[in-house]
This record gives structure tokens, C-alpha cells and sequence, in this order.
């Protein structure tokens, strides 16, 4: 008898709750594909420990990757998103990133500037030259000319308007 009764009951939780509530959560998913204008196509991952069990919300095309309004991100397919959805609406899709992994690019609008605060700052993948500033000092050497080679020291003085460095 008991055993009818919790199944009775876990029935209508099925039923009845569960659609209430399965769109107002998160679920973590991955980016299958990324179109042309950014947005995504994402399959959420099976419920936490049941891979056996299809996840609790279906795949959804066309997402629209949401964070900071002055943010262009660009996804890779793999990616690790958090999958949500507005107000509980499910015909709202929206995913929100998870870590930096699968980003493709990035890229940052400012109406005045963009400034970056960090004691290192790498300009590319593997960055390994230095930056000089107008008005900084550096040394140079030139291997043939019309008095042979030589080397001397100069001070920069022209460069960027748009690009600067502090300190």
C-alpha cells in the first residue's frame, strides 16, 4: 500500500511540478555548433551521475550567448555553457559561459577606452617581444651600412594615439 501510495505521488510531482520548474534551472551543457552570427546550437548533459538518462531538457538551436553587453564572445563547438532559460520560457533559450576554454574570440566595445590592470599583459599567443613606449630608450644595432656596422642607444619618439602604456 505504502509503495502505491509514493509512486502515486511521484507521478504527479511528474506530471504537475516538474514542468513548473524544469525550465527555471541550469543546466550544464555543450556547444555543438556555433552559425555565423554567434549563436548556438547546445545539447544539455544528462542528469548529475544517470548518463544512462536523457537530459531533463531537449537540445536547442539558435541560443544567444548572454553576458556583458559590451562583450563580443565567440564560441568554439565543445564549449561549456550553463543552459537557461528566460523567465522559465522554454521557446527562451539563453547559455551562459562556464570558463574560457572554448572561446574562439573576443572582443570588447568602449565608447572612451579599454584598460587593462594587470602586471602582465600578452599581446597574441606566445608573446614573447617587448613593447616600447614613446619615450622610452632602446638599443639598437645595424649590421651594414654605408660606414659598416654599428650600435647605438635612441629614445622613441613617435608611436600610437590610439594604443598606450602606463608606467
Amino acid at each position: 500500500m505504502r509503495d502505491a501510495v509514493r509512486d502515486s505521488l511521484e507521478s504527479l510531482v511528474r506530471l504537475f511540478v516538474m514542468p513548473l520548474i524544469r525550465y527555471r534551472t541550469a543546466y550544464p551543457a555543450t556547444v555543438e555548433a556555433v552559425g555565423a552570427d554567434g549563436l548556438l546550437d547546445v545539447r544539455p548533459d544528462p542528469p548529475p551521475g544517470r548518463p544512462d538518462l536523457p537530459p531533463d531538457v531537449p537540445a536547442v538551436t539558435r541560443v544567444p550567448l548572454r553576458g556583458l553587453p559590451c562583450v563580443e564572445v565567440m564560441l568554439r563547438p565543445g564549449a561549456r555553457v550553463l543552459l537557461r532559460f528566460e523567465h522559465g520560457n522554454p521557446q527562451r533559450p539563453i547559455a551562459e559561459l562556464v570558463d574560457g576554454s572554448g572561446i574562439e574570440s573576443l572582443k570588447i566595445t568602449a565608447s572612451t577606452a579599454v584598460r587593462v590592470d594587470a602586471p602582465s599583459v600578452e599581446l597574441g599567443a606566445g608573446a614573447s617581444r617587448g613593447v616600447i613606449r614613446v619615450g622610452d630608450f632602446f638599443s639598437f644595432d645595424v649590421a651594414t651600412s654605408a660606414v659598416g656596422p654599428f650600435s647605438g642607444v635612441a629614445q622613441a619618439v613617435g608611436g600610437s594615439s590610439i594604443v598606450t602604456a602606463g608606467g
